[in-house]
């Protein structure tokens, strides 16, 4: 029963977040990928399987779940798991390797200047010249942290 919640809550999610229109062939389409292949309706979107000529790809694609639970686990070593799920860390590492990544203007610790400072805010943002940004949990994994 609980998977048939998870699934009804992203089709509802999915019919909020998206411009198309969910009629009852996204909704079979949706299902059906549930079933066979584990994709969620908001892999369903995220993949453009809604999109004219991009159904017949649907089995290149694999679900969120059996890359985290499957998958992953056989890839990455578990001594490496602190560096891999470490945001901050990870950056640090990139970067002393010389590999590009997207840079990291501040991060959070209690004796640092807090996101709660609109002013320090402020003088970032004209510093660094953040037009647009993303906050993020340093440890975590799919939105959870």
């Amino acid at each position: 029963m609980n998977l048939l919640k998870k699934y009804l809550y992203q089709f509802s999610f999915l019919r909020k977040i998206s411009k198309i229109n969910v009629l009852h062939e996204h909704f079979l389409k949706t299902l059906y990928l549930w079933i066979s292949k584990g994709l969620g309706p908001i892999e369903y979107h995220a993949y453009n399987l809604h999109k004219k000529g991009r159904w017949h790809l649907k089995n290149f694609y694999i679900s969120n779940k059996t890359v985290t639970y499957e998958i992953r686990k056989k890839l990455n070593n578990k001594k490496w798991i602190p560096l891999l799920e470490n945001k901050l860390f990870f950056f640090y590492v990139l970067k002393h390797f010389d590999i590009p990544t997207i840079p990291v203007f501040h991060f959070y610790h209690t004796k640092s200047p807090s996101f709660s400072n609109p002013s320090y805010l402020k003088n970032l943002f004209k510093k660094e010249n953040i037009k647009n940004l993303v906050i993020k949990p340093v440890s975590g994994l799919g939105g959870k942290s």
